[in-house]
């Protein structure tokens, strides 16, 4: 599952046509130097005090604003503006919330989901 996740993970996610034994949604989790769609290069989590899952627009402003920050430059190499990655963020949902996921991941892939061997870490695209 996408909680499971941890910086420096290299997945690809269930699709109808990929296939496999896990339900669509999931992730699969593989070495770097495989081909993949996407990579985890950052994690933060809500603060304990924050009880109801935000709504989308304070989720995507936090997500935004930590997983095209100091996070991305420090293990990419270069900063967010000047990246050639497309960045996103994966966050709770309302039930994974309700069972106290509060782990937010910021994820680098290409713009067009195409899969990359190897490590966006200190690549410097």
């Amino acid at each position: 599952a996408t909680k499971d996740l941890e910086v420096g993970n290299c997945y690809n996610t269930v699709s109808e046509k990929s296939g496999g034994k896990e339900p669509v949604g999931e992730v699969t989790v593989v070495d770097c130097a495989k081909a993949h769609t996407y990579e985890v290069i950052a994690q933060t989590t809500f603060g304990e005090d924050i009880k109801e899952l935000p709504n989308e627009r304070a989720i995507a402003s936090l997500g935004q604003g930590f997983c095209l920050g100091e996070d991305f430059t420090k293990y990419v190499g270069i900063e967010s503006g000047k990246t050639n990655y497309q960045v996103e963020y994966l966050t709770p949902s309302k039930d994974t919330w309700a069972k106290g996921d509060r782990k937010i991941s910021c994820v680098v892939t290409q713009g067009d989901k195409s899969q990359v061997k190897g490590s966006a870490k200190n690549s410097k695209k």
